[in-house]
């Protein structure tokens, strides 16, 4: 069951979940919102919770815009999960580690952050439609080899315990 109900606790709880990662920082963004769901009564609706790097000022960038378009070596760390309360999973949405920061541990580091942040809450398991990856290697591959599992034809699953 998800202990969590306010959106100031999903808040509180990721950032407690950030705390030790190395390359978080108090200035950094981090938000919740209920999604858009009126035919569910409060405690089934789903949230959205989102991590953002505050963005360097010469990037010009605010936190949360859609940074897809941009450089990526400019682009801040992201994290974007769903949080559905009947299903007790959180989706892992995107994910995403500065390209100079790349290749150091800190995207290993930053799935065991959304692990602890969905156990923290109640979650179950946290699913993911992978896609991408680093050098040659699948981010599918990646996380089946973290102990990720395949779920259906294109998701994976970390089942938490």
């Amino acid at each position: 069951m998800i202990a969590t109900n306010t959106i100031r606790e999903f808040e509180q709880q990721l950032r407690e979940a950030l705390a030790d990662w190395p390359l978080y920082q108090e200035q950094d963004h981090v938000k919740a919102r209920f999604l858009p769901a009126p035919s569910y009564p409060r405690t089934d609706t789903p949230v959205w919770v989102g991590y953002c790097q505050d963005p360097l000022p010469e990037t010009g960038l605010k936190p949360f815009y859609p940074q897809t378009f941009f450089e990526s070596s400019m682009r801040p760390h992201v994290l974007n999960l769903n949080v559905d309360p009947v299903e007790e999973t959180c989706y892992l949405l995107e994910i995403a580690i500065n390209r100079k920061q790349r290749g150091k541990g800190h995207g290993e580091e930053l799935y065991q952050v959304v692990e602890q942040f969905a156990y923290n809450i109640g979650c179950r398991e946290v699913r993911q439609t992978p896609s991408g990856g680093y050098g040659d290697r699948s981010r599918r591959d990646y996380l089946i080899d973290r102990g990720w599992e395949p779920f259906g034809d294109i998701e994976v699953r970390k089942v938490l315990k």
